[in-house]
């Protein structure tokens, strides 16, 4: 039985144009929502926004394999001793040709008073950072131990009941590889990373202090500012995030975090840490989390948690779970002993609800 094989479509017209070209001609050019970039850049998709900062970076930390994180605030304006006395000089330098009547890039004599305050008042300002130079110092030192902890039998048996196996963090999606690895078996990467705001000054001396163990992972979650240039360069690759909302980037800062060091800091570093205190005083918190205050001269004398005990504005065993010190080398230990002995992180069953089976949409 024969069959008709069915007409060819003619994709020439008779004078030899496409029919598929004059069509198009006569279609309305779209761009679909998501794809409309100036439609969300505007006010009424700010929602979108916020979720996107929510999704981006949690699918990204569970690409990363990340599970937790020691966090560290601290203040974007110190100085490494090197970056210190190269400024102080240059600044010196400065003052000392503009007070005998010389301008510097042009020789020119001149005589301009408010050029030589300026100065002044830089060199004023430097002297007061002059002690920030040691934080930096402690802050590299204790990161880098941390850094060099994490990589230890004893830090992976500490959270060894969370980490013998888990699930594809989006489970089933090819996007993110096989169905389930076996953290039991060798690993290519710590899941647990040192975390900081992204920015210069301590934030920068926390991550170039894990930046130099071998292995070991670095994160810099940065805020979008007029005044900062963008993130540090010690940041692992694929692990520096840039928010627009402040409290979507504390969310993920706080809600990744094993422990918290909190440097010497301005408003930023303080804000940072009342939230973390009031998350852990109201019980908001996942797990009990260790607080280390480092500098005991300096957050003695800005916060005098004695005295909101004594006026009863908290408790005392408000004030007890604090740690206070000087010594980076007492900060780890705290650290370490506090997390061998967490039964939030050892417990028997617990797997971390980040990395959880979670059931497709």
């Amino acid at each position: 039985m024969s069959s008709t094989a069915p007409p060819e479509r003619n994709s020439q017209s008779t004078n030899g144009n496409s029919n598929t070209t004059d069509a198009a001609k006569d279609v309305t050019a779209t761009k679909k929502s998501y794809a409309n970039n100036a439609w969300l850049q505007t006010a009424p998709a700010r929602q979108v926004r916020m979720l996107c900062e929510y999704l981006e970076a949690r699918d990204r930390l569970r690409q990363q394999r990340i599970l937790a994180t020691f966090l560290v605030f601290g203040t974007a304006r110190s100085l490494t001793h090197d970056q210190w006395n190269s400024r102080m000089n240059e600044a010196t330098a400065r003052l000392r040709l503009l007070k005998n009547g010389k301008n510097e890039s042009e020789g020119a004599s001149v005589n301009d008073p408010e050029a030589v305050l300026a100065v002044e008042r830089e060199i004023g300002d430097l002297r007061r950072l002059e002690w920030l130079c040691f934080f930096s110092e402690k802050v590299t030192k204790l990161t880098r131990r941390l850094a060099e902890w994490l990589m230890t039998a004893e830090a992976r048996a500490a959270g060894k009941r969370i980490l013998q196996k888990f699930p594809t963090p989006l489970d089933n999606d090819d996007y993110w590889g096989p169905d389930q690895g076996s953290l039991s078996q060798e690993l290519v990467y710590c899941p647990v990373a040192i975390c900081t705001g992204g920015g210069p000054g301590l934030m920068e001396a926390a991550n170039r202090g894990a930046s130099e163990v071998p292995g070991a992972r670095t994160i810099g979650m940065g805020i979008t500012l007029p005044f900062e240039g963008g993130l540090n360069r010690y940041i692992t690759k694929d692990l520096g995030f840039e928010f627009q909302y402040l409290f979507a980037r504390k969310f993920w800062m706080i809600n990744t975090a094993l422990g918290v060091i909190a440097a010497p800091g301005g408003f930023g570093t303080l804000d940072e840490l009342m939230e973390v205190l009031a998350l852990k005083q109201s019980n908001k918190l996942k797990r009990d989390m260790p607080i280390v205050l480092l500098g005991k001269t300096y957050w003695t004398s800005i916060i005098s948690f004695d005295k909101m005990v004594e006026f009863g504005t908290i408790s005392q065993s408000d004030c007890d779970k604090l740690f206070i010190t000087d010594d980076e080398d007492e900060a780890f230990e705290y650290l370490r002993s506090f997390l061998l002995k967490d039964s939030a992180v050892t417990g028997e069953g617990y797997i971390h609800k980040s990395l959880a089976k979670r059931q497709r949409e």
